[in-house]
């Protein structure tokens, strides 16, 4: 026996019930729309504020700072030092080794240094400069992966051998420790890497564009995430193999 039955209301009860479901997802909307929002951009410029890092940068690349970064010493008054071509290869490409600083940091008493690392991609010469970003993800200016690029870590080095063997005279060496503090305020390191030959083929010419970066702090260029103020681009490279 199937039973119909409907109980009719008061209109001003059925204008209740529906202001009341109507009330029902207003509150809904507002909690996802409105204080959901409005309570994780509370979070995320507190933790911006409390860090100095935003949360993104954080997830993605760790805590990085402004901090002791690492120094090169591309385009001083005297030449000194751009890399060097340490050994040709066939098709334009070659070893190249690079000079920089670390700065000496105290801890506990002591002074110590973390050796920087280094990251460089190598761009036909037509293609416009990457950010120091760009260069440390392995990309050119558009973003897109660069076809030669790597990373190292730069090892501790004898700044006097370094220049000497390079063809630098000495004075460069003396100026290079006064302005600097060689020892005192700063370590020498050096980074060497190679750039294919077979890669290069059809390239007229190339560009290969350098950053380094504090591993312990992770200094970065423009630092509103601190990477690398030091990045510098290396001068155009003809296939020919000329020397920097």
């Amino acid at each position: 026996l199937d039973l119909d039955v409907s109980v009719p209301l008061k209109p001003e009860y059925a204008a209740v019930e529906r202001l009341t479901r109507k009330r029902k997802g207003e509150a809904s909307l507002k909690f996802w729309f409105l204080w959901l929002p409005l309570v994780l951009a509370a979070v995320v410029v507190g933790c911006a504020s409390s860090t100095n890092t935003i949360p993104l940068t954080w997830f993605k690349y760790g805590f990085v700072s402004n901090l002791h970064p690492p120094q090169m010493l591309v385009g001083r008054s005297d030449g000194c030092c751009a890399p060097t071509l340490l050994s040709a290869q066939g098709a334009g490409g070659g070893n190249y080794s690079l000079l920089l600083l670390g700065e000496l940091v105290q801890h506990h008493g002591q002074y110590q240094v973390d050796c920087p690392t280094v990251f460089w991609v190598a761009l036909q010469g037509s293609q416009n400069t990457p950010t120091s970003l760009q260069i440390l993800e392995g990309r050119d200016a558009n973003n897109n992966p660069a076809l030669l690029t790597g990373s190292l870590t730069a090892t501790a080095v004898q700044a006097r051998s370094w220049l000497q063997g390079n063809g630098y005279v000495p004075t460069v060496y003396m100026a290079l420790r006064d302005e600097e503090q060689l020892d005192l305020r700063t370590t020498p390191f050096a980074a060497s890497f190679e750039v294919s030959g077979q890669v290069l083929k059809g390239w007229m010419s190339y560009k290969v564009h350098v950053v380094a970066q504090n591993p312990r702090t992770l200094p970065w260029p423009q630092r509103h995430c601190g990477m690398l103020r030091s990045s510098k681009v290396i001068p155009r490279l003809p296939l020919a193999g000329a020397i920097f």
